[in-house]
């Protein structure tokens, strides 16, 4: 084989190799897509069926302790262009008790949800706390449009759970912050309660 001959096999071998990573990059970024697109459409479906858990239970509640829940839907925040993920908030009021469940997406990642929680004070001065934030579940891809929602660990059983799941950890958090806030006030707090100001700081949301 001449030296024009080698020359010609190796730039041949680049061009193959490079029409090879020019393919699966193609691929990826049709899978990246197609993830984006479910994961849209799935969130839509999340939080139709969270709103109607949600207007179902505040009306339970209502009637069962006397007490209102106020529902605050805020925009839904879209993906920046620093990268950072989007994000789509409701927000759940019991006197100054605050809880807010929340999904958390960034482009090519898992979606995550959460509720965070505002120790329980006087509103004017909640931003000198810190935020308790904590995860409930991922939502996880089923064939090819549906979807379903699994705790966070896997090795938790059962892993499955339903959308009054989530919706009922939000509820509880924010009772639970009441009585505590409640229980500070009568220096009623238990010796095995962790301190909220223990817990990990995470971004602020709206007031």
């Amino acid at each position: 084989m001449s030296r024009w001959d080698e020359l010609f096999t190796r730039m041949r071998r680049l061009e193959s190799e490079r029409l090879e990573a020019a393919r699966r990059e193609r691929e990826a970024e049709e899978a990246r897509r197609d993830h984006q697109a479910w994961a849209e459409a799935a969130l839509d479906d999340l939080w139709r069926a969270v709103m109607i858990e949600v207007e179902a239970r505040v009306a339970e509640f209502t009637a069962s302790t006397g007490r209102r829940i106020d529902v605050v839907r805020h925009l839904r925040t879209l993906e920046a262009s620093t990268g950072s993920a989007a994000l789509r908030i409701l927000e759940l009021k019991l006197g100054d008790s605050v809880v807010y469940l929340y999904s958390h997406h960034a482009t090519g990642a898992h979606v995550h949800v959460h509720v965070a929680q505002w120790p329980a004070a006087d509103g004017k001065h909640r931003r000198h706390h810190r935020m308790i934030s904590l995860p409930v579940c991922t939502l996880e891809r089923v064939g090819q449009r549906g979807w379903a929602l699994c705790r966070v660990s896997p090795t938790a059983a059962p892993r499955g759970l339903k959308v009054e799941d989530v919706v009922y950890r939000a509820f509880e958090l924010l009772v639970f912050s009441l009585e505590r806030a409640d229980s500070q006030v009568l220096g009623l707090r238990a010796a095995s309660e962790p301190d909220p100001r223990s817990s990990k700081t995470v971004m602020q949301f709206p007031d």
